[in-house]
């Protein structure tokens, strides 16, 4: 398959997973979201009034699909004050500065565990395995409280919560390095986990690839290491919502922390738009490195599962 035919066909495959995704958050909240009858009734009249019950679904789901691909948001806070668009575009940096430096760090702790990891014995695998599995098991969450507690509250060595802008200083704090102090314990939270599950993957490649030849093995290792690359790409959606955990906990303002509030406060619009910007982010960074390896790689490009209709044959009538 040629480059260009391949970019048309993940496009549309990105395109569609967009729309599934629209779907199912209208079905989520405009469809099976019971209204709480102890609401109170000006925000009852409001929420009533944003999902319109009375009218027919389909008519409700052709105008919420072309209000977020007009507006980019399914409409404003039901407050009124400010355009849900806006809330996710401000909390999408903050989301993304949890996320891609955490996946970062994740992958170089794996890579450090994982060569000596696939140097071991038979025997010193075992041990080797330990930490791996401890990582795993322990959840983000109980890692991030614990660092949040010890290392920033008891101990005093690093900020414990709250998060400073890298571009807006606000007062005392932003800019480069209180940006960076501020998320060493975010980042450290969200790698411990994803470095041990990507340590696992990285062993069994590194084990794969150094059997056969030279030549095999170089073969090998350029198409295990664009593999794995697209694992990566795969699991951003995974991790983004594992970064709302850790934004809660650290309380950073990104697209997870504004989700919970948009739960908690009942305002859909919130809601629906820190979704819909969070599969957006996924849907885009599996795209973009998906696109590349498929430049790079014309295996990768032929594994999509494209069926090439054949050209009719002309009948002779004697």
């Amino acid at each position: 398959m040629s480059f260009r035919r391949f970019f048309v066909v993940r496009l549309g495959w990105a395109l569609l997973a967009l729309l599934i995704a629209v779907s199912v958050v209208f079905l989520c909240f405009h469809v099976f979201l019971e209204v709480p009858r102890d609401l109170d009734p000006g925000a009852q009249r409001l929420v009533n009034r944003y999902l319109r019950k009375g009218d027919p679904v389909y008519e409700r789901y052709v105008r919420y699909v072309w209000d977020v691909a007009r507006n980019g948001s399914p409409g404003r806070s039901l407050d009124g004050r400010r355009d849900s668009r806006t809330l996710a575009l401000e909390a999408a940096p903050a989301t993304g500065a949890v996320v891609l430096p955490g996946l970062a760090l994740a992958l170089a702790m794996a890579g450090a565990f994982a060569v000596p990891w696939s140097r071991a014995g038979p025997r010193l695998r075992r041990l080797w395995r330990l930490p791996v599995y401890l990582a795993v098991g322990a959840m983000p969450v109980w890692v991030g409280l614990l660092l949040s507690f010890y290392l920033g509250l008891k101990w005093n060595w690093l900020p414990g919560a709250n998060y400073c802008d890298f571009f807006n200083p606000a007062h005392d704090c932003g800019g480069a390095a209180d940006w960076s102090k501020h998320l060493v314990l975010p980042w450290l939270t969200f790698a411990l986990f994803f470095g041990a599950v990507y340590a696992r993957v990285l062993w069994n490649l590194l084990i794969k690839v150094r059997r056969g030849k030279e030549e095999e093995r170089r073969r090998r290792r350029r198409g295990a290491l664009l593999g794995f690359a697209r694992i990566v790409g795969r699991d951003v959606g995974f991790a983004i919502g594992a970064a709302a955990f850790v934004e809660e906990i650290f309380v950073i303002p990104g697209l997870g922390r504004l989700l919970l509030y948009g739960i908690q406060a009942f305002d859909l619009p919130v809601a629906e738009a820190a979704l819909l910007y969070a599969t957006l982010f996924a849907v885009g960074i599996h795209f973009l490195v998906d696109v590349i390896v498929g430049a790079l790689d014309a295996d990768a490009r032929a594994a999509w599962p494209v069926r090439v209709l054949p050209r009719p044959t002309s009948i002779r009538l004697a």
